[in-house]
């Protein structure tokens, strides 16, 4: 795991921060970090540029810390090296961090003008052989970091994602499969009213064939036994649709069947009204006659 950007500068980090807190000697934090600057040079300018550190003639004019080799567009330490650089830069912010990664990475230097040391040109090699063709779960974590200018490997750039499980691995255990949306039948030849009708029944499936060229492809993609099921389900259909259809003919008959004047109840009494308003005018008249009498 050493020889991936992140470990490569974080086990010599945390070597140091347990070296000043316990008091110990920084030798060992001062080896891992120049074996790691060895094996990845490039990591060196993008480092302190996000943390602002602006760094000496004879270090940046150096080809050793060339960052060419990131843009090689088959390589992944371009953005493996992003990565890290855009999550870890404060770590590297603190002062007395600063000043032991400059007296290491001048350790470096004269470690390379020298020439005697083999690493360099072992670990160059390195670099060529590896950080081909990412891992699943890098470029998982590529795309779930949503890091501006990470971007993802060419190779899975036309593949399709799904939102809430990217990149999945090969092993994956799918807990949930959605199931297959059904389709209304398109055409449908049995009328407005006879649909109406077959909707105010309780078996309604809107998403059901209603007419015979879908029923019978439906019944030919089910087999013998479907064919058989699917007859006995087409009569029992008829036959609910008949009756419904009969006792909305018999309700629309008894409608029809009303009288649409007055009720006879309504009649008797407009009869007894007429009697008694005919009885008290002659019971008035007479009033008056003898009330004329009288005079």
């Amino acid at each position: 795991m050493k020889h991936v950007p992140n470990f490569a500068m974080s086990i010599p980090l945390a070597h140091y921060h347990i070296a000043r807190r316990d008091g110990g000697d920084i030798a060992s934090a001062d080896l891992l970090l120049q074996d790691s600057l060895l094996f990845f040079p490039m990591i060196l300018v993008p480092l302190m540029d996000q943390c602002s550190v602006q760094l000496d003639k004879e270090v940046s004019g150096h080809s050793f810390f060339s960052t060419a080799e990131l843009n090689d567009s088959t390589s992944e330490l371009q953005r493996m090296i992003t990565l890290y650089v855009k999550r870890c830069e404060s770590c590297w912010k603190e002062a007395g961090v600063i000043s032991w990664l400059e007296a290491n990475v001048k350790a470096v230097l004269e470690i390379v003008n020298k020439g005697q040391d083999p690493r360099p040109k072992e670990y160059a090699l390195l670099r060529k052989k590896r950080f081909r063709r990412p891992p699943l779960s890098t470029v998982r974590h590529y795309f779930l970091s949503e890091i501006q200018g990470l971007g993802l490997p060419r190779q899975y750039l036309g593949s399709s994602l799904l939102n809430y499980d990217p990149f999945p691995p090969h092993d994956s255990i799918a807990a949930y499969s959605r199931p297959p949306r059904q389709t209304v039948a398109s055409e449908d030849h049995s009328g407005v009213l006879r649909t109406l009708l077959r909707s105010l029944m309780p078996s309604y499936n809107p998403y059901e064939p209603s007419n015979m060229r879908d029923r019978q492809q439906l019944n030919a993609n089910e087999g013998d036994e479907g064919e058989n099921e699917g007859a006995v389900g087409g009569n029992t259909m008829s036959q609910q649709l008949e009756h419904s259809v009969q006792a909305v003919m018999q309700a629309m008959r008894q409608l029809l069947s009303l009288p649409f004047g007055p009720a006879q109840g309504q009649d008797g009494n407009n009869q007894e009204d007429q009697v008694e308003l005919e009885e008290n005018e002659r019971e008035w008249e007479e009033d008056e006659d003898n009330f004329d009498n009288l005079r």
